[in-house]
């Protein structure tokens, strides 16, 4: 009986290249698109900003709710 061989490789039909082939072309594209976005020198982190005062009630709008029924 002969012996099969089973390709490692999935294929999107039997007429098409084996797709892991373009993934692996794909995926160094991206490795060195990523290294050139990647800073040379760490940036000095930014100092924190001060937190806001909360506003004062005064200042806050009442929401708009229509009134509820009152049950008696």
């Amino acid at each position: 009986m002969p012996s099969r061989r089973i390709s490692v490789f999935r294929r999107r039909s039997d007429h098409e290249p084996p797709v892991e082939l373009e993934l692996e072309e794909e995926l160094e594209e991206l490795l060195e698109l990523e290294e050139l976005l990647e800073p040379e020198e760490l940036l000095e982190p930014e100092e924190p900003l001060e937190p806001e005062d909360p506003p004062e009630p005064d200042e806050l709008e009442p929401e708009s709710l229509p009134e509820r029924p009152k049950v008696v």
